[in-house]
């Protein structure tokens, strides 16, 4: 992303960076510019420019959104804490986490002086001199939260001098950035990395073999259908080959395959009518009501244990292995996780039945680890209820009433 006040040269420097970079340049001004030289203005963006206000974020995102692909340059966005969360959200959901911001800095004397000599120059009624230091002033009040946000992925550029020195201190800035960067992945991952970039068969092979079948469940629930699965699967072999030069190691070998598995079958999922963005869907935090354990398993108000258990969950230890291993067992918890919430089943598939860490599910998905865990915890709730329920059906019984 690159950030700046106005006049500090983003859409120069954008396009610039952008062919440096090999990304396509999506502008935040050019589209609001676009939207009104097209005479496609419903929201009446033009009168908003024109007095110097901020135009509100629906209106941008709207038009932000679909230019956004796996891969992109963003300028001019996002201008708040606000937008920061939400940008986060939506490209976690398509590409993975943003991997740097970059802003522009350079004095207001020099901002406006440079102003003053578009105006004359474009005409803008956004550069007229009382509507551009509205503009500032808003810009130079958000920003140091935005700052705060993204913290190590900031990379601050003084914005003096010519356009190619400017681009000069701004890839400087981005490889130092890159060379500070923590390797997460494991020297196996990258030993493995370099093998398949040197075309070793076995490697790919090896590779297959012990992913192969969890990336084939995982991309079941995204697709429904099996052989809708086994072709996202294939997309993302594919992908991970094209991919394997711009693997750098900032998360393990196999996050960044689930991740790009994600993103294939999220696409197909839409193209195919199944898709719910994970976003979209209710946030953990803020659904009243859902409980993990049934009320009436605790004392309620007045009694002397007042929220203590009626009846302690009773130990499986005791049970014998071969009851809970058994295939009428095991069916029990398959159907519970099917008939979960879509949030909680991929959650609880990705960590308890492929085994992904906690970070890797976050990194995958785009969610918090507050919400990751809140949604595990509802899930195996669940499995727990269902296995109860056909335990004591089977003859098992809870430990007595707790005195």
């Amino acid at each position: 992303m690159l950030l700046g006040p106005p006049a500090s040269g983003k859409g120069t420097q954008g396009e610039l960076l952008a062919q440096e970079l090999d990304l396509p340049h999506v502008s935040t001004s050019e589209l609001l510019r676009r939207s009104i030289e097209d005479r496609v203005d419903p929201h009446s963006v033009r009168d908003v420019v024109a007095g110097g206000g901020l135009v509100p974020d629906e209106v941008i995102e709207e038009l932000m959104v679909p230019e956004l692909g796996d891969r992109f340059l963003l300028d001019g966005y996002p201008r708040s804490p606000e937008q920061a969360m939400r940008l986060d959200k939506l490209v976690a959901e398509r590409s993975g986490p943003i991997q740097a911001a970059v802003e522009l800095q350079l004095a207001d004397e020099t901002l406006v002086a440079r102003m003053a000599l578009r105006a004359d120059a474009e005409h803008r009624t956004d550069d007229r001199p009382g509507v551009f230091i509205k503009r500032l002033r808003d810009y130079n009040r958000d920003i140091a939260l935005v700052r705060e946000h993204y913290g190590p992925l900031l990379v601050t550029v003084r914005a003096e001098g010519d356009e190619e020195e400017v681009l000069v201190r701004i890839l400087a800035g981005l490889r130092a950035l890159s060379s500070h960067a923590p390797t997460v992945a494991s020297d196996e991952d990258l030993r493995l990395a370099r093998a398949l970039l040197s075309g070793d068969e076995g490697a790919f092979t090896s590779l297959v073999d012990r992913y192969g079948g969890s990336m084939l469940r995982l991309a079941t629930t995204w697709v429904g259908r099996r052989a809708v699965a086994e072709e996202v699967v294939q997309e993302t072999w594919l992908g991970v080959l094209q991919g394997l030069e711009r693997f750098e190691g900032r998360s393990s070998l196999k996050t960044w395959m689930f991740r790009i598995l994600a993103n294939t079958a999220k696409k197909r999922a839409a193209r195919e009518g199944r898709m719910v963005p994970f976003s979209a869907l209710s946030n953990p935090l803020e659904e009243p009501g859902e409980r993990a354990v049934e009320p009436d398993r605790f004392y309620g108000p007045g009694h002397r244990w007042s929220g203590g258990w009626v009846s302690f969950p009773r130990s499986w230890a005791d049970l014998p292995e071969e009851r809970l291993e058994s295939n009428e067992t095991l069916a029990v918890v398959r159907r519970t996780i099917e008939q979960l919430p879509p949030n909680q089943r991929e959650v609880i598939r990705m960590r308890d039945v492929e085994g992904l860490s906690s970070r890797e599910v976050c990194n995958v998905l785009g969610i918090t680890e507050t919400n990751q865990r809140v949604l595990l915890h509802r899930a195996r709730a669940r499995v727990r209820q269902a296995l109860e329920r056909y335990l004591q059906e089977a003859g098992w019984r809870e430990e007595p009433e707790a005195t």
